[in-house]
């Protein structure tokens, strides 16, 4: 509700009433209807402001409806601080005056969806495992906060690292996470991802817990996908290259098998071994004591097939 007046000339003389409106919303839009007729408040006494406003059911407002009143007529709505009892502290130091015409705004980052994707990274605790895993006090940069860096970007706006380098620039993390600008580059990036290469197994095992308990993830049912590629010549500089089952149909050459495993929500619960196995392997693989004690019992390992 807010105040209006409206200007009545008798005799040579100008009078003022006033009204109580609000805003409702019709078939024919929004319009104002008028709550109260409150007449000439040009002589009203502290007395009457006080009962006027209990009146109105808000007995706290007194003193904002006179200073509206004292204010005078105004064109068009006035504003809302004008009924409630925004009065300004006797102490003016925390007053600022602002020219909107001379304000601009420049330099825009993007927040709300980095500072939500670090707050996942901190409620998993990836944080804190790897900090207790990669102390490294003579690193520039902490390598737990460039894997986080790393992690968001995956979650928010997937892409390499060397284009990573200026995307993160746009973003709120340099503040989150109180890197430089200039601390990092795409070999730092890079770097980064060999350093965390060791922890694999302990980051799985922390997701796969904490995914139980705070997102309620069953792994009663795991989906597994495979793919390989494979490389012609001996491969010698290459121990990761192998022979064994070949889906190219190639048994005459050295690959590398990838894969993944997902639960049912599509998250990927682990990625498998980056050597040539077969698909009959990967059951006896997730049913040892490891893979048990990280996703309990595992009840069906099911091939996805995807559509190309």
């Amino acid at each position: 509700m807010f105040l209006r007046s409206s200007v009545v000339k008798k005799a040579g003389r100008s009078y003022r009433y006033w009204k109580l409106v609000e805003n409702v919303r019709t078939d024919a839009g929004p319009r104002q209807q008028v709550v109260a007729h409150l007449g000439d408040l040009s002589n009203f006494t502290a007395t009457d402001w006080q009962a006027l406003a209990g009146r109105m059911g808000e007995p706290e407002m007194a003193a904002a409806l006179e200073r509206r009143v004292r204010q005078g007529g105004r064109q068009g709505r006035p504003p809302k601080w004008t009924i409630e009892d925004g009065s300004a502290s006797s102490d003016a130091s925390d007053v600022v005056s602002i020219r909107l015409s001379e304000t601009s705004w420049r330099e825009p980052v993007a927040f709300g969806d980095v500072y939500a994707a670090l707050v996942l990274w901190k409620r998993l605790g990836l944080g804190e495992l790897l900090g207790e895993r990669m102390n490294d006090s003579a690193a520039k940069v902490p390598w737990p906060a460039v894997a986080a860096l790393i992690a968001v970007n995956r979650l928010v706006e997937p892409m390499p690292e060397w284009p990573m380098v200026r995307w993160w620039q746009r973003t709120a993390l340099p503040q989150l996470l109180g890197i430089p600008l200039t601390a990092i580059n795409d070999d730092r990036l890079y770097r980064c991802l060999d350093v965390v290469l060791p922890h694999k197994q302990a980051i799985e095992e922390r997701i796969a817990g904490v995914g139980q308990s705070l997102f309620g993830q069953s792994y009663r049912y795991l989906l597994y996908d495979l793919t390989s590629t494979y490389f012609e010549g001996q491969m010698e500089s290459n121990p990761k290259a192998l022979r064994g089952y070949s889906r190219d149909h190639r048994p005459d050459c050295k690959q590398v098998t990838i894969g993944a495993v997902v639960d049912r929500e599509g998250l990927i619960s682990s990625k498998l071994p980056q050597h040539p196995v077969d698909p009959v392997d990967l059951l006896e693989r997730f049913q040892n004591r490891a893979a048990v004690h990280r996703y309990g019992a595992i009840h069906r390992f099911v091939k996805a097939i995807v559509a190309a």
